[in-house]
């Protein structure tokens, strides 16, 4: 690490403006040990360390696949489209890299080829249509992000994003074709994914069931704004059920001809019953109607896996069907231990909704114990100079850790507005 990023080293010879910084050595060899030993590190570095690149360079020498996770888009975009870049141009090479963005981002064919032939389009909607329907013959990723304002259009985009309730995955006539098969491929390829915890904990939170995973396999995993784990592990460890859910399959059920009636009098005599809640977050007292819409749901699950089957259309139904008896059921029995739940009423939206109070459990399990190599690292981490607070959080139990100051003089370099 020494003769890359220390004095004399490559990014001195090759950049103008570097300047040399200790704790950046540090960090990079403490990223590199945990790889090469495949163990866990926790990072702590000041604002000024040049973190992107004391992970970025140790990622790409370890020659297998490694995903970086980030907080936030603004973060993602950096990595991937400058700092990348200038490891590419430093180390006069190329790097696999790939971007992957959660499926709601992607366009899926067969939601857009259905909804031209229904043609049911206001005169705006009209407008965006055509102007993603143009898109869709050019576009080699299908990101909603090249749309422009087209794209700014949420209730069209949503009825023809990727999402994975209406995925018919490999038995989808556009499977091969898909834009997220197509990602996919890329990030196989790859050997740095470049992600955001968002996408990271849906991925591994349905990687304990049957469902196919989103992101490609990988050796190790490095989590850049680290601070952020917590509250996006509870929210992707929740369980969450809402009126307009119900909705949606009802909708979709019935474009297939299957029967949901008695499911949709029963979810309308349940919610119905949460009519004259007020705005906000309420305890959970009574759930009356709910027997009879688990059983409606059960019932109309069964009777979708009777019919015959050849695009996958009630496969992924009756799978539906079957997510949500399981998690109404959970709030029926109330045998929620370590969960906090509630009911919330946004505007004509009514959400039952369970989080789980402590995540340590299971990111020990599902994440630090099958991972072989974790990195955490942040600007902010420690609490009192420890990072007890944070490793109990987040089921840290095992690996080093390193604290590094900022290379900032925050005396003559900072100013306080009050």
């Amino acid at each position: 690490m020494q003769d890359f990023f220390g004095p004399g080293g490559v990014l001195e010879r090759r950049l103008e403006d570097y300047e040399y910084r200790p704790s950046q050595v540090r960090m990079a060899e403490a990223v590199h040990r945990a790889l090469e030993e495949q163990s866990h590190v926790i990072i702590e570095a000041g604002t000024g360390t040049g973190k992107t690149l004391a992970y970025l360079l140790p990622a790409l020498l370890h020659g297998r696949r490694i995903l970086v996770s980030t907080g936030t888009k603004t973060l993602q975009d950096q990595i991937f489209y400058k700092d990348i870049p200038l490891l590419e141009r430093v180390m006069d090479r190329p790097i696999q890299a790939a971007y992957l963005k959660g499926r709601n981002n992607y366009l899926c064919r067969l939601k857009l080829e259905t909804l031209h032939a229904e043609g049911l389009f206001g005169s705006r909607e009209l407008r965006n249509f055509q102007s993603i329907l143009d898109w869709a013959q050019q576009t080699e990723t299908g990101d909603r992000a090249e749309l422009g304002s087209a794209g700014e259009d949420s209730e069209l985009w949503a009825r023809m994003d990727a999402r994975r309730d209406r995925c018919l995955g490999t038995k989808c006539k556009d499977y091969n074709r898909c834009f997220l098969t197509l990602m996919r491929q890329k990030a196989m390829e790859a050997d740095i994914v470049v992600v955001n915890h968002h996408l990271f904990f849906a991925d591994l939170a349905i990687r304990k069931s049957d469902a196919a995973a989103i992101l490609p396999d990988y050796s190790a995993v490095i989590f850049d704004e680290a601070h952020d784990l917590e509250d996006v592990a509870t929210e992707y460890f929740g369980f969450h059920v809402s009126n307009y859910r119900l909705a949606e399959f009802i909708h979709d059920a019935r474009k297939l001809e299957a029967d949901v009636d008695v499911v949709s009098r029963a979810a309308e005599r349940f919610f119905n019953g949460f009519a004259l809640l007020r705005e906000g977050r309420h305890p959970i007292r009574r759930l009356d109607g709910i027997d009879s819409l688990i059983g409606a749901l059960q019932e109309a699950r069964h009777s979708i896996n009777q019919k015959k089957d050849f695009s996958g259309e009630y496969e992924t139904l009756a799978r539906r069907a079957g997510e949500l008896e399981s998690e109404l059921d959970i709030f029926r029995s109330g045998d929620l231990e370590n969960y906090v739940s509630w009911i919330e009423r946004r505007d004509r939206g009514i959400f039952l909704e369970a989080c789980p109070i402590d995540v340590s459990g299971m990111l020990a399990e599902r994440l630090f114990t099958r991972v072989p190599a974790c990195v955490l690292t942040s600007a902010t981490l420690t609490v009192g100079d420890s990072f007890r607070y944070v490793r109990a959080r987040v089921g840290f139990n095992e690996g080093r850790e390193l604290s590094l100051a900022t290379e900032f003089n925050v005396r003559k370099q900072a100013l306080l507005y009050i």
